[in-house]
């Protein structure tokens, strides 16, 4: 979109073709030097239509040559080009360049579309009329026509800040003739490529500008409660404990960890219990669990963080009562196993029951005491149920049973005073072999003493036994005698 004003009707010297001399002031790779003329500066080439041949007398001489005027000469500058600038969109924040373009325009002043570049030295402007809106940073190249648009401080965007301005540029062509054009710009806040003037959200923060308006929040700056999500962790405590709950984490809307914006708060919210404190500029939460609160039992503590934006974030943290809490655990037959309390307290009315060969009992303490029976075999395993006053269950520990101690071998085959894996030791012997010596005590010391055996009574038939099988050894020796002594007798 292209506004011009009037042409400026100052002209400083008409150019004169034919015969007699043209007096330029042009300078031209053959003619470097030339300022007798009046002019400064001058084109000798161009991309015009109108080629002619010319004698040219420069201050140096004359010489003779083709020359392809830009315009016809006699006519101003300004009536043969037409300057404009293209709208462009200001991202806060970042550089925005507009260049110049220059149209031939044709015998009716009408533009051609069709982009030149214009001879000799131009002089571009602002003119005094245009005024910077506040924010934005306007700066352009006299010798290029370049418009640079910055807003460099996000702060200051607000709802009133200007969306779309005008700059004003003058042009001077080399033949004193002026032209005038606007350089269009509009600003794009979140750099959508929507400008605000047409954008429902300017800062793309998914709320609408209507809305933040009514909530009296900044249409041009994300809302700090969309950039920021601040994260507690939940706690626990028995009762009567004083619970901290740290200072929450804070991550941006990508979920990258990063800091709360400086002058962030945290204050309890509506409803908040009793015996809460919370530390305003870190966050941190300190609750006292009341002393008749039952295990289990849940302390929810809303937390309303403020941002210097005033937009709100509400955050929930939960405190636990914490349950009383046993571990699994293993007996022999006819032991106590006690089972401590690792969690939280036992309320009155607590009870115990059991499934399997033992019974149990609960302390004040929560100390669990199972009684395995004396019959219960390995394996076994004790199923202890803990409930509440109300019969709910709280928890269930299993106790098994182990192997009884009958002897040190780990079998039942050894004889008295065996301490070795096998059956085939000495008595009194303590090695790990069935050779060692009486009093030999080279295994290590025993963890407990051995078990005490009592023999059991010989039967008569055990005795009959020995009796025949010594008569036995009786006669081999008396039969080894008389033969030696028949082979003595035969030698004589």
């Amino acid at each position: 979109m292209v506004e011009r004003k009037s042409h400026a009707a100052f002209y400083r010297k008409p150019l004169r073709i034919g015969s007699a001399a043209l007096t330029l002031a042009l300078v031209t790779s053959f003619a470097p030097s030339i300022t007798s003329s009046g002019y400064e500066e001058a084109a000798a080439q161009a991309s015009g239509s109108h080629a002619f041949t010319q004698s040219v007398q420069f201050s140096g001489g004359a010489t003779t040559g083709n020359i392809k005027p830009t315009y016809i000469p006699g006519e101003k500058m300004n009536g043969s080009f037409e300057l404009s600038y293209e709208e462009k969109l200001v991202v806060p924040g970042e550089e925005t360049k507009s260049d110049p373009t220059f149209d031939r325009v044709d015998e009716d002043g009408n533009p051609t579309h069709e982009n030149v570049d214009v001879p000799g030295t131009l002089n571009f402007t602002i003119i005094n009329e245009f005024e910077i809106p506040e924010g934005y940073v306007v700066v352009i190249d006299e010798k290029t026509g370049v418009i640079t648009v910055t807003f460099p401080d996000k702060s200051k965007l607000n709802e009133n800040t200007v969306e779309e301005f005008k700059v004003t540029v003058n042009v001077a062509y080399f033949d004193f003739s002026v032209d005038t054009a606007y350089a269009y710009f509009k600003l794009d806040t979140d750099g959508d490529g929507i400008p605000d003037t047409e954008d429902s959200d300017d800062d793309g923060d998914g709320i609408p500008d209507e809305k933040e308006k009514e909530d009296g929040t900044n249409p041009k700056v994300p809302n700090q409660n969309v950039d920021f999500e601040p994260e507690y962790e939940d706690g626990s405590g028995k009762p009567g404990d004083d619970v901290t709950v740290p200072e929450p984490t804070i991550k941006d809307k990508d979920g990258n960890p990063t800091d709360a914006p400086e002058g962030t708060t945290f204050t309890p919210g509506e409803d908040a219990p009793e015996g809460v404190t919370i530390i305003e500029n870190t966050g941190e939460i300190t609750v006292t669990i009341p002393e008749d609160a039952n295990h289990g039992d849940t302390i929810i503590i809303p937390v309303v963080v403020t941002y210097p934006d005033k937009t709100t974030d509400t955050v929930e943290v939960t405190v636990t009562v914490e349950k009383p809490d046993w571990d699994d655990n293993s007996g022999r037959p006819g032991d106590k196993v006690e089972i401590p309390n690792n969690g939280g307290s036992v309320d009155d009315g607590t009870t115990v029951e059991t499934d399997g060969p033992g019974t149990a009992t609960i302390d004040d303490d929560g100390t669990i005491t199972v009684d395995i029976d004396e019959d219960a075999n390995p394996g076994d395993t004790i199923i202890v149920i803990i409930r509440d006053q109300d019969g709910n269950e709280i928890d269930r520990v299993t106790v098994t049973v182990e192997q009884p101690e009958t002897d040190d071998t780990g079998s039942g085959t050894a004889t008295p005073g065996d301490d070795t894996g096998s059956g085939t030791a000495t008595p009194d012997d303590d090695t790990a072999s069935g050779t060692a010596t009486p009093g030999d005590d080279t295994r290590a010391p025993r963890s407990e003493a051995p078990t005490k055996r009592t023999p059991l009574p010989r039967t008569g038939a055990e005795i009959a036994s020995a009796a025949g099988a010594a008569a036995a050894l009786i006669a081999a020796g008396l039969g080894l005698v008389f033969s030696r002594r028949r082979r003595e007798g035969a030698e004589n």
